[in-house]
């Protein structure tokens, strides 16, 4: 397959941590629930993961929240490597350049050579789906992961090499067993104004692509905004905002993601470094990581079998998810616009005139019948817990979806510059992307679609 040489040189990993146990002697066995959620030897686990770091960063980064480790960044051995996550407690995604790690401890999986749609690659899904069924016959019990640019986005125009189609898409996404991509609108495009795209463009992925798979996305988190692009307006750390960092993790989450990744590399740190954040990127990494990882059970969870409505005023757009475990239905919301706006939900199946939980965040709210009204401030994201009057069984359609049928914007696709310098620490991030302009049909394609899938998931 023709992967890029630097990335094989490297040997891509990721790390999971749904706590490899202390002095675990055995290769897990990772297998896939009848929820698109990853299991654990059969325990539901949600991967939070980080790209290409060296093993020297993986302590300091597991105290972020992080429990897996995708691609080795740095220039030990995968054995060694992935002795490290171990002796962290993570899991590690390795390339299988080195399948002689296939029964380690720390083993979760296995990444193949990134974004093969890129124009640069042109790796056709057919060399994916070869490569994984000779991973497959030599590591039956790991899963693979493969990630894609956000070509397959309807406001992009699919890469040339394709003509205009995006079949490949749903033949990529059958050929490896979780699929990913890569969006950055604020880092790579240098459009905070397209910050809704994490939620639109994770649904479009979900709903069109790969719905019978576990997915993920990339969320760009680094101090500075790439060497693509500048935004002055922001002075010096002119990267992602705290709250546009948590506000694309939730809205990934509320599309039906079941795992999220992170993109730390910088070319401006001043220079090139696998770890660009600020103090508050950071505190903000540890809060939603945290909540990630305690509320792992409620995310993979069965979506709710009622119809959930959610009502904003109609300029105002609030993503959300519906969950039920154990008696009780978790709703993820997620307000995509930077103004204080106000929603209220109605939950067939509540506990009329109930207090509902409002998770971390020390308060209720009360509701009225099987409604509650709560408000949002700007990017905000709330979780509530909200009891059932009985408990019933697994999900199924309308779960989840937006308070608004409206599209709008534009997006960029993906494009891996060439290796850039490497920091102290070895490896080369490369996951960067540049500027593209969607077409009007693209647009339009988005508007239809948009209003299609919302009145799916309200019907």
């Amino acid at each position: 397959m023709r992967w890029t040489a630097w990335l094989i040189a490297t040997a891509v990993g990721s790390a999971m941590s749904v706590g490899v146990p202390a002095g675990a002697a055995h290769a897990a066995t990772v297998t896939i629930g009848d929820h698109q959620e990853i299991l654990v030897d059969g325990e539901p686990f949600l991967p939070i993961m980080q790209w290409l770091q060296s093993s020297s960063r993986i302590e300091a980064q597991k105290d972020l929240g992080i429990n897996t480790f995708v691609g080795n960044g740095g220039q030990n051995s995968s054995q060694d490597y992935l002795d490290e996550c171990a002796a962290q407690g993570v899991w590690g995604v390795m390339s299988p350049g080195d399948m002689s790690v296939s029964s380690h401890e720390s083993l979760l999986g296995w990444i193949f050579g990134d974004e093969p749609d890129l124009e640069s690659n042109q790796v056709e899904p057919a060399d994916v789906l070869a490569e994984y069924q000779t991973i497959k016959a030599a590591d039956p019990n790991h899963l693979t992961f493969l990630t894609v640019t956000g070509r397959f986005y309807s406001e992009f125009d699919a890469p040339p090499w394709m003509n205009g189609s995006r079949d490949r898409y749903y033949d990529y996404a059958q050929a490896t067993d979780v699929i990913g991509f890569d969006i950055y609108p604020i880092y790579g495009w240098c459009r905070p104004d397209w910050l809704h795209m994490a939620g639109a463009a994770q649904e479009e992925l979900v709903s069109i692509y790969a719905p019978a798979k576990p997915t993920y996305q990339w969320i760009e988190c680094a101090r500075t905004s790439s060497q693509w692009c500048e935004l002055d307006e922001r002075g010096e750390d002119d990267g992602p905002y705290p709250e546009e960092v948590r506000n694309e993790v939730w809205q990934a989450i509320a599309h039906g993601a079941t795992s999220i990744g992170y993109f730390t590399h910088s070319w401006e740190c001043p220079g090139y470094t696998q770890f660009c954040l600020t103090t508050e990127q950071e505190t903000e990494l540890t809060r939603t990581n945290g909540q990630l990882t305690a509320l792992t059970a409620q995310i993979l969870s069965p979506r709710y079998n009622e119809q959930v409505t959610v009502m904003t005023s109609p300029d105002a757009q609030i993503d959300w998810i519906a969950k039920e475990i154990q008696g009780q239905v978790y709703l993820f919301t997620v307000n995509v616009d930077r103004a204080t706006t106000e929603a209220t939900f109605t939950v067939p199946g509540m506990v009329a005139d109930s207090a509902v939980t409002v998770v971390d965040e020390a308060r209720t709210v009360p509701a009225t019948g099987e409604s509650f009204s709560d408000s949002f401030e700007p990017l905000g994201v709330h979780i509530y817990a909200i009891d059932r009057v009985s408990a019933a069984g697994g999900g199924g359609a309308g779960a989840g979806g937006s308070s608004s049928g409206t599209g709008g914007g534009g997006t960029g696709g993906s494009s891996t510059p060439p290796p850039g310098t490497n920091d102290d620490e070895g490896g080369c991030g490369c996951r960067l992307v540049g500027p593209a302009v969607p077409s009007m049909a693209a647009l339009a394609g988005l508007v239809l679609l948009t209003f299609t899938l919302t009145r799916r998931r309200r019907s």
